[in-house]
C-alpha cells in the first residue's frame, strides 16, 4: 500500500509516474476521442463531519499537453505562445492554482530547465459527492488504482505543489522536442566549389537550404540561403575560408528557433537476439565499432573542429550540453568500464 506521506522524495519519483498514467488510462477509456498522453491525479476534500457520517468531495484532475493547439476560450496565454485550456467542468477555485503551476513549468521545462514555447495544456475535471460513516472511512480514501490511497487536502489552495508535479508529468509524457537557435546565412560561391560547400553544409546540419544561380561577368555564381545552428555559426567563416580558399562570401541575415525533430529522450540500446549472441549482453564491442565509424573529428585550423555524429541523437546531445553548462546532473553510461579498471590495475 502506498501512502504519500510515508514515501521519500526518491520513492515518489518512481511511484507517482505510474500512478498518474493509470488514472490517465481511465480517462481515455471514458473519452476515447481525446488525444495525447494523459496523466491524472485524485484528491479528496472533506466538506463536513457530523456525528454519524463524513461528507467529502472526491475529484480527479486530468491533464495532457500538445503542441500549439488552436482552440477558442483560452484561459491563459503567456508571451511565448504557451496556452492553458480548461473544460467547462473545472471549478473556478481550482483554476488559479493550475495557472500558477502552468507558469512555473513553462518557465522551466522538464528536459533542460529552459523556457518552453508553443505548448498547449488542456485540463479536465471530474468530481462526486460521497458520504461514508466513520467506520467505513477506509473506503473513502481508497484510490481507484489498486494499492494506492487518495491524499487528503484541506482545500484546493493546498494542492499547489501537487498540481505542479502533475502538470510537469503531463509535459514529460508528451511529445517534447528541442528548439535550437539558428542563424540565417547567405553564401555566394562559384559553381565549381559547390561539392565542397555541400559537404560543409551537411556536416554542420544546415536546414532549409535554398539555391539560386545567377550569371555574373560570364561566370555562374550560386547563392545559397540556409539556417545554420548557433554552435556552428561562429566557426562557419573560418571553415569556409579554409575549405574554399577564400572564394566563398558569407553574410548573416537573421536568426530564429527551429525545432529538432528527434526525441531527446530516446536512446537506442535495444539489441536483437542475434546481436546479443554476436556482441554479448552489453554490446560492448558493437558500441566500440560504431563509435569508430560514426565519430569522425576533423580539425579545421587550430581551434575549430566538427564532429560528424552520423546516426547520433543530436537533440539529446544538446540537452546534455545545456545541463553541463548549468552544472546539473547528466546521467551517462560509462563505456568499457571493465577496460578502465584493468588499465588502472595494471599501472
Amino acid at each position: 500500500m502506498y501512502v504519500w506521506s510515508q514515501l521519500t522524495q526518491s520513492e515518489q519519483q518512481q511511484v507517482l509516474p505510474v500512478y498518474f498514467q493509470e488514472i490517465g488510462k481511465q480517462y481515455k477509456n471514458i473519452k476515447p476521442k481525446s488525444s495525447g498522453n494523459i496523466v491524472a491525479s485524485e484528491g479528496l476534500i472533506i466538506t463536513e463531519i457530523t456525528e454519524d457520517a463524513i461528507n467529502a468531495e472526491r475529484f480527479k484532475v486530468f491533464m495532457y499537453a500538445q503542441s500549439n493547439v488552436q482552440q477558442e476560450n483560452v484561459y491563459y496565454q503567456d508571451a511565448f505562445n504557451n496556452k492553458l485550456y480548461f473544460n467547462n467542468d473545472v471549478p473556478n477555485k481550482l483554476r488559479k492554482p493550475i495557472q500558477k503551476a502552468f507558469e512555473v513549468n513553462m518557465s522551466q521545462g522538464p528536459l533542460c530547465f529552459e523556457q518552453m514555447r508553443d505548448v498547449s495544456v488542456i485540463v479536465d475535471y471530474e468530481s462526486e459527492q460521497i458520504q461514508v460513516t466513520k467506520e467505513n472511512y477506509f473506503n473513502m480514501i481508497q484510490s481507484s488504482v489498486e494499492h494506492f490511497f487518495i491524499r487528503l487536502s484541506d482545500s484546493f489552495v493546498t494542492l499547489n505543489n501537487d498540481l505542479t508535479v502533475l502538470l510537469r508529468a503531463s509535459l514529460t509524457e508528451s511529445n517534447l522536442r528541442i528548439l535550437e537557435h539558428h542563424f540565417e546565412v547567405q553564401i555566394s560561391i562559384q559553381q565549381d566549389m559547390m561539392p565542397t560547400l555541400t559537404k560543409i553544409l551537411t556536416k554542420i546540419r544546415a536546414k532549409d537550404v535554398q539555391y539560386d544561380c545567377k550569371t555574373i561577368y560570364n561566370q555562374l555564381v550560386v547563392t545559397i540561403n540556409a539556417f545554420v545552428p548557433e554552435s556552428y555559426g561562429l566557426m562557419l567563416g573560418s571553415l569556409l575560408r579554409q575549405e574554399t580558399s577564400g572564394y566563398a562570401q558569407l553574410q548573416f541575415k537573421s536568426q530564429k528557433f527551429i525545432m529538432n525533430e528527434e526525441d531527446p529522450r530516446h536512446v537506442n540500446i535495444a539489441l536483437t537476439e542475434e546481436e546479443i549472441i554476436e556482441f554479448g549482453v552489453q554490446g560492448k564491442n558493437k558500441k566500440s565499432d560504431q563509435k569508430a565509424v560514426k565519430s569522425n573529428t576533423k580539425m579545421v585550423g587550430e581551434n575549430v573542429k566538427i564532429d560528424e555524429d552520423v546516426g547520433a541523437n543530436i537533440a539529446q546531445r544538446i540537452v546534455n550540453q545545456v545541463l553541463r553548462q548549468k552544472g546539473l546532473y547528466v546521467g551517462e553510461i560509462v563505456e568499457d568500464a571493465e577496460k578502465q579498471r584493468t588499465v588502472k590495475r595494471n599501472r
